[in-house]
C-alpha cells in the first residue's frame, strides 16, 4: 500500500475523508473538487465523492459517482459492489 505522503492524490483523499468524518462536508467538497481537477480519471476520487455524497444524503450524486468509478475500472469489483449497495439504499435496484 502506498504511503499517503508519496502519492499527493492519496494524501488529499485521506484529508477529504477526515473532513467527511468530522462532518465538515463543505470543506471536504471543496478539497475533493481540487483533487478531481488535477486527477479527473482517478477512481479513488470517485469513490470518495460517493462517500461524501452519502454523508450528505445525496443518493443520486452517490450513484453517479459510483457509476463513474465503474466506468473507470470496469473489472474492479469494489465500485460495482458499492453501486449495488447505493442502488439498494435508494430503492433503485431495477437500474
Amino acid at each position: 500500500m502506498s504511503v499517503p505522503g508519496s502519492d499527493p492524490v492519496l494524501a488529499g483523499l485521506v484529508a477529504v475523508e477526515a473532513l467527511i468524518r468530522a462532518g465538515d462536508l463543505a470543506r471536504a467538497g471543496a478539497a475533493l473538487e481540487t483533487i478531481r481537477d488535477s486527477a479527473p480519471n482517478d477512481v479513488r476520487a470517485s469513490l470518495v465523492e460517493a462517500t461524501l455524497a452519502r454523508a450528505a444524503n445525496e443518493s443520486q450524486r452517490e450513484i453517479a459517482a459510483l457509476r463513474r468509478a465503474c466506468a473507470l475500472t470496469p473489472r474492479w469489483v469494489v465500485p460495482h459492489l458499492e453501486l449495488g449497495k447505493a442502488l439498494a439504499r435508494a430503492d433503485a435496484l431495477e437500474e
